[in-house]
């Protein structure tokens, strides 16, 4: 994995690593690369403290014993993650989508994986 990193990763890009344990040599090693790359270091973890929430820059530490549940929940951070990288990508480019109103927060159809659809003041109106 760290050479994947030190191979594919440019200055500025973020690294996302996630862990239950947080404990990994092979995700400790590639956030080490990380930052010998020049990348912002995030983790996604189990309880903390952790080594490899102790490595990167942002942790997201879900503070339950039980591995289904942390993995549960970094499930549903990375779907929300990916929701709003989603909906940037057209106002970062300076366009919206084709055939989506500009100031319609959704980006248009989700290629591959879930879609969360929400609705006035957050509240999921459609899973798709």
């Amino acid at each position: 994995l760290a050479r994947q990193v030190r191979a594919h990763g440019r200055p500025d890009d973020i690294l996302l690593l996630m862990s239950t344990s947080g404990t990994s040599t092979n995700l400790l090693t590639a956030a080490q690369a990380g930052h010998d790359t020049g990348l912002r270091c995030w983790a996604f973890t189990g309880p903390t403290p952790n080594p490899l929430a102790d490595a990167c820059h942002e942790t997201l530490a879900i503070d339950s014993p039980d591995t289904q549940v942390v993995q549960e929940l970094q499930l549903v951070a990375t779907h929300v993650l990916c929701e709003y990288v989603e909906r940037g990508l057209p106002a970062s480019a300076g366009r919206t989508p084709q055939g989506v109103p500009a100031g319609n927060a959704r980006s248009g159809p989700v290629r591959t994986g879930v879609e969360v659809v929400l609705g006035e003041g957050g509240r999921e109106v459609e899973a798709r």
